[in-house]
């Protein structure tokens, strides 16, 4: 199979082309012309540059799931969150989870910079520009791990239910981790773990919760590689931190 090769945009290129971009700017170089950003480049070899077709398909479909949520007005939280769990599953959905491209900073910051600027605007700010940049910051290479790492599988009746179901603060602690975020097995069980928790305690009391465990699950996988226990093992123990999480902090069941 034929790798798709993405475009690349270097970091200094990002701030260049952020500061000719005005805050009301709408479109982007793929979708206005054929023609990129001189800055923009694709690996020399190793596959196939990607469809200019595919990358105008992706611009069209976060777009429209902006425009679900609001765009081009501000979007409250609620607005905000469902776009953030929407386009996690698009992105995957379109991208895929095995082309190591996505694992590339510099693919990231061109589709955030070059391809959907004025959504990374509209979503953030123009000021934010660490949400430009590649990283787990940036505007959508976060929301594609989450949908990489919290997907329960094709097979799965509610595949998609932990975008849906965890909280911001509960999605930043699972996917801004790289030692939580590495491995698919750990971020699913502390996200169902999550789950179980939040409806035994209610979801207003997760935050503090959530962040406790993360902390212990942290230093546990420092000892134990977590992720090689069995799921089941894997499971008990995740919900066994919570449990006693929320014991030392005198939580009663909701």
């Amino acid at each position: 199979m034929i790798v798709k090769l993405f475009p690349r945009l270097r970091r200094a290129a990002v701030d260049q082309l952020l500061d000719k971009l005005e805050p009301t700017a709408r479109g982007s170089a793929f979708a206005l012309a054929y023609s990129l950003p001189d800055a923009v480049y694709y690996a020399p070899t190793g596959g196939a540059k990607v469809p200019h077709s595919q990358l105008t398909g992706l611009r069209t479909a976060i777009l429209e799931i902006a425009k679900k949520n609001g765009y081009p007005r501000s979007p409250d939280r609620a607005q905000a969150s469902e776009f953030d769990a929407e386009a996690s599953i698009q992105l995957v959905e379109l991208t895929g989870a095995n082309n190591g491209e996505f694992l590339r900073d510099d693919v990231w910051a061109c589709i955030a910079t070059v391809l959907l600027p004025d959504i990374v605007t509209w979503r953030f700010s123009l000021g934010a520009r660490e949400r430009y940049h590649g990283g787990i910051r940036n505007a959508f290479q976060r929301l594609w791990l989450r949908g990489v790492v919290l997907d329960r599988g094709e097979g799965h009746q509610e595949r998609w239910g932990l975008l849906q179901s965890l909280t911001e603060d509960a999605l930043v602690q699972i996917t801004e981790r790289p030692s939580i975020a590495s491995s698919k097995e750990l971020s699913l069980a502390l996200a169902e773990g999550w789950v179980q928790a939040s409806c035994k305690y209610g979801v207003r009391k997760m935050e503090e919760l959530m962040r406790k465990v993360t902390l212990q699950v942290r230093l546990h996988n420092e000892i134990r590689h977590l992720a090689s226990m069995s799921t089941e093992d894997l499971e008990g123990f995740i919900n066994q931190l919570f449990e006693d999480a929320a014991y030392r902090s005198g939580l009663a069941p909701a």
